[in-house]
């Protein structure tokens, strides 16, 4: 789902995903991609403090967005990213 631009705000994308408890495992139903092995060894996701909020972020998470993304995935672009396969 996307929100609509205004001219107070900005769009914002929300994606829906399903969480296979027991391995961590999570599949983006929009993308059709599976982040695989989201849990480190505590059974949870890796908590991380950015700008005053909590965020809940999968282990590896920097390998994952380089596969996903390629090793620029820090800027910009309009790349959508490698679909259809496992995000280790």
């Amino acid at each position: 789902m996307k929100t609509i631009t205004t001219s107070q705000y900005s769009t914002i994308d929300f994606y829906m995903a399903t969480l296979d408890e027991k391995t961590g495992d999570v599949h983006d139903t929009w993308e059709n991609v599976t982040w695989s092995k989201c849990y480190d060894e505590s059974n949870t996701l890796v908590k991380k403090q950015w700008n005053g909020v909590t965020l809940n972020l999968p282990q590896n998470y920097e390998t994952k967005l380089i596969k996903r993304y390629g090793f620029n995935w820090k800027t910009p672009s309009n790349f959508n990213g490698n679909r259809h396969i496992n995000m280790l």
